[in-house]
């Protein structure tokens, strides 16, 4: 069998986890209502009813996010979503002119997508939270 030189383990090894970065979006909710959904198939908000999809988020707009939307909330987490993963339509749209695209779930999310949970997100002295360096 040949050897695989280190270079080329380290390309294999970079290039899985730029993928993972690439692919993985995130939503915010209650702990409460994760509580009520980790057992289920499929999680869907409230505001699905009211939006027809569910909001999420990339890294890069987490800081964002958690200032505009979630400031003074300590009851959060974080899932980490694989969204190649998601059954239902994934779009990147920017429905609200906020000069971003936001990744927006149509339809609820097949909890065997969430790769990750981040309980307890830490919330900085402004009542932000505190993004985990490693989602």
């Amino acid at each position: 069998m040949p050897r695989r030189s280190a270079t080329a383990v380290n390309c294999a090894a970079l290039t899985r986890e730029l993928r993972y970065f690439v692919s993985v979006i995130y939503h915010i909710l209650t702990s409460a209502e994760w509580r009520s959904a980790s057992g289920s198939p499929d999680y869907s908000t409230s505001s699905f009813a009211v939006d027809g999809f569910i909001h999420c988020c990339t890294a890069e707009q987490l800081e964002y996010v958690g200032k505009r939307y979630f400031r003074g909330r300590e009851d959060l987490v974080m899932l980490c979503i694989d969204s190649d993963r998601v059954t239902a339509p994934v779009k990147y749209e920017d429905l609200n002119g906020e000069g971003m695209l936001f990744p927006h779930i149509y339809g609820p999310i097949n909890t065997d997508a969430v790769t990750n949970v981040v309980v307890a997100l830490p919330s900085n002295a402004d009542g932000t939270f505190r993004i985990p360096s490693e989602p």
